[in-house]
C-alpha cells in the first residue's frame, strides 16, 4: 500500500493503484511518514498541524498544533520514531507522540 496526498485529502492505494481509503482527517497534507514499528501514520499540513493516525484501528490519535506556520520539511528518526520538523523561520523541532 502507499499513500498519496492530493489537493484536499490523503488517499491510500493498494499495489495495483486501486483506492482503499480516503483519509478526510488529513487535509492539505504536505509531508507524510510511516512509523511501521509503532503502527502510526504521521502527516504535516499547510496549517501547521502534525497529526497521528493509528493504522491498526484506523483512528486519529493526536493532532498537535506547532504554532510555527506551514510545515514543509519533515522526517523521522527510525530508531526512536521522533519526528523532526523544519520551519520557515529556520528552527528545527523534535516531536513525539508521548511528549
Amino acid at each position: 500500500m502507499f499513500a498519496v496526498s492530493q489537493k484536499q485529502w490523503t488517499y491510500i492505494y493498494d499495489n495495483r493503484g486501486i483506492e482503499i481509503h480516503c483519509l478526510k482527517i488529513f487535509d492539505q497534507t504536505l509531508q507524510m511518514e510511516c512509523l511501521p514499528y509503532h503502527f502510526l501514520f504521521v502527516a504535516a499540513n499547510s496549517r501547521g498541524y502534525l497529526s497521528y493516525l493509528d493504522t491498526s484501528i484506523g483512528s486519529k490519535v493526536s493532532a498537535i498544533r506547532t504554532n510555527m506556520g506551514r510545515l514543509n520539511v519533515m522526517c523521522q528518526n527510525p530508531s526512536n520514531a521522533i519526528i523532526h520538523l523544519g520551519h520557515s523561520n529556520g528552527t528545527v523541532t523534535l516531536r513525539s507522540l508521548n511528549a
